[in-house]
């Protein structure tokens, strides 16, 4: 067993979430943009898990992600994060399949910034683009 004080903060509120010591609102029903869906898997995925599986491609044979930013589904398309790590952690052990709406609330619930598309006609990207620089928006 892993000392929890050397457990992250996204880890704890899994396990709580798992245990029910913790609420979500997100449903494994809820609908994920692909936009939303690459800032968590592309920057903020635990390397501690890995995919079991797809309903829906998100990299090509090349591991080239390729999910559309404006493609919409629902958390359950992306099935569940396998825990990898040798070492148990609380309800985790090698191979424990958890909810992947679950791991999103864990990693991203804490998270200071959000993930945004819109949809704008071409004749005001440039004021989008240069509004959304303004505020300290970033892409992603």
């Amino acid at each position: 067993m892993t000392d929890t004080t050397d457990r992250p903060a996204w880890l704890t509120r899994l396990v709580g979430l798992m245990d029910g010591s913790l609420k979500t609102d997100i449903d494994p029903h809820d609908i994920v943009t692909g936009a939303q869906w690459r800032d968590f898997y592309c920057n903020n995925w635990p390397r501690e898990f890995y995919i079991d599986d797809f309903r829906v491609d998100v990299e090509d044979e090349c591991g080239e992600y390729i999910l559309p930013d404006d493609s919409r589904h629902p958390f359950e398309a992306f099935e569940m994060g396998v825990w990898q790590e040798r070492d148990d952690f609380g309800p985790l052990s090698s191979g424990t399949m958890v909810d992947v709406h679950l791991l999103y609330a864990a990693v991203m619930d804490n998270t200071t910034k959000s993930v945004v598309s819109f949809r704008v006609d071409t004749d005001n990207l440039e004021a989008l683009i240069a509004a959304a620089k303004a505020v300290g928006a970033e892409k992603v």
